[in-house]
This record gives structure tokens, sequence and C-alpha cells, in this order.
């Protein structure tokens, strides 16, 4: 574990100050060497480009919405080197992982305590798991038969869901795996289609598991659009019920299918321009790249509309993830 800020550090080496009302932001990493991090603030309605020598050339893998924490590696097919961020702090804490390019990143509880999980899909037959805590330092890999769709944490267990829509439920003990499984009433045919793109995220929220669903389709050269469901797991009954109204709440997908669900503030507050019950996205690189707009899909209105113009969207980015973003108060003891 180490605390990088000794010194004083200049603002453009910082994550922006920003007033947040417990939404999240946006983080792009681009330029030549990656050498920029492009920060949006939701409840803004601002960017930020900043330089942050910790992030330079490093691709985000993972965050945890909660906590402030980054999942970071090198930009370098040749390296396998991550590491955690904290975007508060600028701790770095370094991790064992040499699995290339997971297809999900967990963590089980706020570092060092929690575990980090990385997952990797097979052959389309099973998965492999590699797991590691910074509190003890222990490292641990091992394989299952399933293949998974998507994963989320939550009260330290990985939710995972299968492709036939049944969730696995894995707990991590010393260096094993408990496993349990449930059995899940598929989606009503009705809201799956037989073309186009399927997005599909678990995500944690107020203790529950959600299931967002997200089908897409392009007319000749107009951008992908999606239509957005969103689901929640009914223990008792075992089904995923449809959830049409998300309160003041709003769910974030970014580019890798990855979300985290927030609160917005409400419409009458001067930081009131986050649209509650709706699903913000953002398009992949080869679905948009001639357009500079994330998108947000009103899910009682069922319609999707352009938001916050952002010129980067249109670069060659690394990567994105939704964050919540530091407090000016969490910055101010690290500025010049």
């Amino acid at each position: 574990m180490e605390n990088i800020v000794e010194n004083k550090r200049s603002l453009l080496s910082l994550p922006p100050l920003v007033s947040q009302k417990h939404t999240p932001g946006l983080i792009l990493s681009h330029g030549v060497q990656g050498e920029k991090q492009t920060f949006f603030s939701i409840s803004q309605d601002q960017y930020y480009t900043r330089m942050i020598p910790e992030m330079e050339n490093k691709i985000i893998l993972g965050s945890s919405s909660s906590s402030g924490w980054l999942i970071l590696m090198d930009d370098d097919a040749d390296s396998s080197n991550y590491f955690l961020l904290n975007l508060e702090s600028l701790e770095k804490i370094q991790l064992p992982f040499d699995m290339d390019y997971p297809d999900h990143i967990l963590m089980t509880a706020t570092p060092p305590s929690g575990h980090i999980v990385f997952i990797q899909n097979k052959d389309n037959e099973k998965c492999t798991l590699q797991f590691y805590c910074p509190d003890d330092n222990q490292f641990c890999t091992q394989t299952l038969d399933f293949c998974l769709g998507s994963a989320a944490a939550s009260n330290g267990k990985i939710f995972c869901l299968k492709n036939d829509w049944s969730i696995v439920i894995i707990e991590i003990v010393g260096s094993n795996l408990q496993l349990s499984n449930l059995v899940v009433q598929q989606i009503p045919p009705m809201f799956l289609s037989i073309r186009g793109r399927i997005i599909r995220s678990l995500i944690e929220h107020l203790g529950e598991m959600l299931l967002v669903l997200g089908q897409g389709l392009s007319i000749f050269e107009l951008p992908w659009h999606y239509d957005f469901t969103v689901f929640k797991l009914d223990s008792s009954a075992m089904a995923w019920v449809e959830v049409v109204d998300m309160g003041e709440y709003a769910i974030f997908i970014d580019n890798k299918s990855g979300g985290i669900c927030a609160p917005c503030p409400p419409t009458d507050d001067e930081f009131g321009i986050c649209r509650s019950n709706s699903v913000y996205h953002i398009p992949t690189l080869d679905e948009d790249e001639d357009h500079d707009y994330m998108y947000v899909f009103d899910l009682k209105e069922g319609c999707t509309a352009p938001y916050l113009p952002c010129p980067t969207l249109s670069r060659q980015y690394q990567s994105s993830r939704w964050v919540m973003l530091p407090s000016i108060k969490q910055l101010e003891d690290l500025k010049v």
C-alpha cells in the first residue's frame, strides 16, 4: 500500500473540485499516451480535463461507486500491471493479477478489507476467477464450469447472471468459493429481441439486485438506439419483475456495460440537472464514432434523448467509467 500524496499538488493533477449532490461523474481516459482524463459532472452539466500522473497511460477497468476506488491497468499489451487508485487520497495499492483483459471486475467491499475479483470467460464453456484481498495479501485462482453474462457485488457476495437468466451467488471463504444456485424464471419473451445488440448489466441497488436490459438497433448510418428495461430480482417468487419507477434514482451504464445506480437531486434543487428514473449510457466507439453525445433513456416515457455535449466522446478514448467524484472538502488538503 502506498500513499502517493506527500506534497501539495496542482489543480491540473487532481480530480476536479465539484460540489456533487451524490450524483456520479463519468471519467474518460484519452490522449496520445492516455495522459489526459476528462471528468463529466452530471450535477453541474460540465466537464473538466486533467492530467493525473497516476492515471497516465492507464486503462480504467473498474470502480467502486461509493468509495472512490478505481482499478487501473497499464495500456501496454506486454504488461499485466494492475493497481487500485483512490480518487480522494490518491493512495495506490498494487495488485498481483496476471489475467489479460478480464470480462468482469468487482470489489466485494471497500479496499483494503474486501476482495478484488477478476472474471474471464473462456470458450463459452467456463470462466476463471482470480481474487485478492489486500488486507491478508492472499491471491487465489479457481475455474468454474459455466460462463457469466454479468456480475455484481452485494453485501460481500458476488451475484452472477448465467445465460439462462439464473443467478449464481459466490461467496469467498478463505481460498475457496462457495456457490449457491438460484433458479429464476426467464425474462418474458416480449422483452427479448431476436436481432440487434443486447446489454445485460447486473447492478446492486439498496441491497437488491437489478438487471438492466438494453436492446440496440441501428438503421443505415444512424447511431445505435437502445431501449432499456429494468428488472428487480424478486427473491420470494424467484422471478425478474419489471421496474417502471426508479423514484429519484437513475442508472448509469458505461461503454463496457458496467453500471451503477445513484440518486438524482430533486428537480427544484439548484443542482437538479440529473434526470431521475432514467438510464444514462454512452456508445462504444464502433457504435458512434462520429457523434459527441451520451444518451439518456426515460423509463416512463420510453424515449431516448442526446445529453451533455462531450467533445471527448468523439475522440479515441481508452476507457470510461462512472464514479462518485470527490467533493471539494475531500480534496482541499491535496491542492496547492
